[in-house]
């Protein structure tokens, strides 16, 4: 049987975004003795060319069992759930922290009251029987909020509908997906230096919002033709719901989500911010630049390369990304396009840019110019260590 470190048992979006964390974070690997590597560990063979990309061992969960001594459980349910968790966990071996993502759907609570960790559960839940398999093992369990990012969540869903049909009143609490990594990953770094008795935390932005309220934010960002209609023909089911604080955490772990709730996100939109959390500044006028061509590092859903990044680019950086297969010298009359040159200031993409970083090949950048949404990708300390504007 192959041992390694650390297992990330269901690898999908959130999965990713913790495999980042660990991948990117100076220090992490001696911080949590990773000197037998990562295996990510998925349903299908779909992100098994990722994972090799970018140097992680990958197998399917039919694959044979290894050994690990972290071990985080980050899929879905599903109808054998409890099964598929009890499988997952027996691959761990103990001598790390295991940490299972659970939800907080599974607290009884519908009336807008808040709950805590010790709150009634949903004893025939097959998550909380999944729980119960956990902790038995030794395992900690972490109950998220509804994840969201500018890629997926309740507005996005709402907004393709066009219409909110569920009770308007009834509390949502989020957190966003890059937050909840974060999180994780704080989570089993200080579990591992100073194990805890407590088994069972919750998590999520604490700033619950109505249905109602989240719609209201979010249409802010749409157009007339797009925005979410509210129907008054199940204004009066689905219960209120509940509100979920995470205090414990925050305060146990030192965590604090930097989208500290929906409505700042969304905000966020309309009113651009910088990795600084301050008014995004305009990268370069000449050439124009941005997904928007008007010098700003800005996006939107649709801009799929996500241009948020603000570089200064090298000669090297160029011949890089051409070789790649995007090149950005080459002039391009028939679009306007004279070619960039060495010193130009360019919006990036965001994938790009972590290419050339892994490749020892990134530009240096400007953070006033750089979207805050490049923090999903990369963490502030490393995007200060390249920073150009950084007093």
């Amino acid at each position: 049987m192959k041992s390694y470190s650390f297992l990330i048992s269901g690898c999908g979006d959130l999965g990713i975004k913790v495999l980042k964390k660990i991948i990117q974070k100076p220090g992490a690997y001696e911080a949590l003795s990773l000197d037998k590597g990562i295996v990510a560990e998925t349903k299908t063979q779909l992100k098994h060319p990722f994972f090799k990309q970018i140097g992680v061992d990958c197998k399917t969960a039919a694959d044979d069992s290894v050994e690990s001594d972290h071990l985080l459980i980050a899929f879905p349910p599903g109808e054998t759930y409890v099964e598929d968790v009890a499988k997952a966990l027996a691959q761990w071996n103990g001598k790390g922290v295991a940490v299972m993502i659970s939800s907080t759907g599974v607290y009884e609570e519908n009336t807008g009251s808040e709950v805590s960790e010790g709150s009634q559960i949903k004893k025939d839940s097959l998550i909380v029987e999944a729980e119960a398999k956990a902790i038995e093992k030794g395992a900690h369990v972490l109950r998220l909020a509804g994840l969201y990012d500018r890629h997926k969540g309740p507005h996005l869903y709402w907004q393709e509908a066009g219409l909110l049909k569920s009770n308007p009143q009834g509390m949502i609490n989020l957190l966003h997906r890059a937050d909840a990594a974060d999180a994780i990953y704080i989570m089993i770094n200080s579990l591992y230096k100073d194990p805890s008795e407590r088994k069972t935390w919750h998590l999520s932005d604490s700033h619950p919002l109505t249905r109602e309220e989240i719609v209201n934010e979010w249409n802010k960002n749409l157009p007339a033709e797009s925005k979410i209609t509210i129907s008054s023909e199940q204004s009066s089911k689905n219960g209120l719901g509940k509100k979920v604080n995470a205090k414990a955490f925050s305060e146990h772990f030192s965590w604090t989500p930097r989208y500290e709730s929906f409505a700042y996100f969304s905000q966020g939109f309309s009113s651009p911010r910088s990795v600084l959390g301050r008014e995004l500044k305009s990268c370069c006028q000449n050439p124009i630049t941005g997904f928007f061509r008007d010098g700003y590092c800005r996006t939107v859903n649709v801009d799929q390369g996500s241009h948020i990044i603000c570089a200064e680019l090298t000669d090297e950086f160029l011949e890089f990304s051409k070789a790649a297969g995007n090149d950005l010298s080459t002039p391009r009359p028939e679009f306007k396009f004279r070619g960039l040159r060495h010193g130009d200031k360019w919006c990036l993409c965001a994938s790009r840019w972590v290419e050339a970083l892994a490749n020892n090949v990134a530009p240096k950048i400007y953070l006033e110019s750089t979207h805050e949404q490049m923090l999903e990708w990369v963490d502030l300390e490393i995007l200060k260590a390249y920073s150009l504007d950084l007093n």
